[in-house]
């Protein structure tokens, strides 16, 4: 998703898009406007590695690694897919030493 041409409108529904994070609305202007408060706020969400990704029926866990600002961050993200399109979104996000309690 993060490589391909076509931008979030070619992966999101998002006449139906459903955000489950707290921080983030949910539909096109949700998610907008979540990008625009971490930027403000000098934060960007930098991906690196994509360590794992399980599917199952309309559900993908993907499990991945990479930064929030400059801290080492661990990302999970569950996706409910419906005509190809992503339509429901749960995460967590969470410092990677924090996690594993280091």
């Amino acid at each position: 998703m993060i490589r391909e041409d076509g931008g979030a409108s070619k992966f999101f529904d998002f006449g139906l898009y459903i955000q489950h994070n707290r921080d983030v609305g949910d539909g096109l202007s949700g998610l907008v406007w979540a990008m625009i408060k971490m930027k403000i706020r000098g934060r960007s969400i930098k991906f690196k590695d994509n360590c794992h990704v399980i599917a199952e029926g309309n559900l993908v866990l993907s499990a991945s690694e990479g930064y929030v600002g400059d801290q080492k961050t661990a990302f999970f993200d569950l996706f409910r897919i419906e005509e190809n399109k992503i339509v429901e979104h749960w995460d967590i996000i969470t410092p990677i030493d924090k996690f594993l309690n280091l």
